[in-house]
């Protein structure tokens, strides 16, 4: 009797305590799952602000190679020559060193730039490389960009597409890039801005949140074109 009277007394006394307890608890877990939610999304969303910053930053090369070699009709029209005579003139040998150092200048400057390749549609097969100036895609090393260019489908200005690509047969491990294709307005031809890949994923790890995210980055035809901070099983 003692024993059920205590309990029931107990009962009696915690149950007004305990229920504003719970709610409270329930409250608070609630809210702060919340809170914990939307940092968690902030944290998400600033990130992949400035993943677009950086990647807008690698793209906006291709503006000012396309604002000299496309809309330059100087320049448009001396590279259009140069590629045109399969043996150059003297007086088109200068233009095209200085055009090899415009392309190569910002290769040299830009850590996550491979190369640039400026191509206007000629009966040699000639094209400018910011590596050797006047290259032939008969004995150049890289022709795949050409092949992505004229095998592509449809009418767009820009494009992507990820390659693996090897100067020498010896090499160990292909470098891994992503070829940005523009088409020119002026001409039949683009220009190909081969970005490092490597380099522009260690970015994206630093710009990770934890360990555990990852960051996976498509083409328009669902190509993987980077991948950031991804735990493999």
């Amino acid at each position: 009797m003692k024993k059920r009277f205590f309990l029931k007394n107990l009962a009696v006394f915690l149950l007004p305590i305990m229920v504003p307890m719970i709610l409270l608890g329930s409250l608070s877990i609630a809210v702060l799952q919340r809170y914990i939610k939307n940092e968690i999304s902030s944290s998400h969303i600033r990130q992949l602000n400035q993943t677009k910053e950086h990647l807008e930053l690698m793209l906006n090369e291709m503006d000012s190679l396309i604002l000299t070699l496309d809309n330059h009709s100087k320049i448009n029209n001396v590279l259009g020559n140069l590629l045109e005579n399969q043996l150059p003139k003297y007086e088109d040998l200068v233009p095209g060193e200085m055009l090899q150092a415009f392309l190569n200048a910002p290769a040299n400057a830009r850590p996550y730039i491979h190369s640039i390749y400026a191509y206007y549609r000629n009966d040699h097969g000639l094209f400018v490389s910011s590596n050797v100036g006047v290259a032939n895609l008969n004995s150049y090393w890289d022709t795949g960009w050409y092949d992505g260019y004229r095998n592509h489908d449809g009418k767009a200005e820009i494009w992507t597409e990820p390659r693996n690509i090897k100067q020498y047969s010896f090499e160990k491990n292909a470098k891994r890039i992503v070829t940005v294709y523009r088409r020119l307005h002026t001409r039949d031809g683009m220009i190909a801005l081969n970005l490092s890949r490597d380099y522009i994923e260690d970015i994206l790890r630093s710009l990770a949140v934890s360990s555990e995210q990852c960051v996976l980055i498509f083409n328009e035809n669902g190509q993987l074109l980077l991948a950031a901070a991804c735990r493999t099983t």
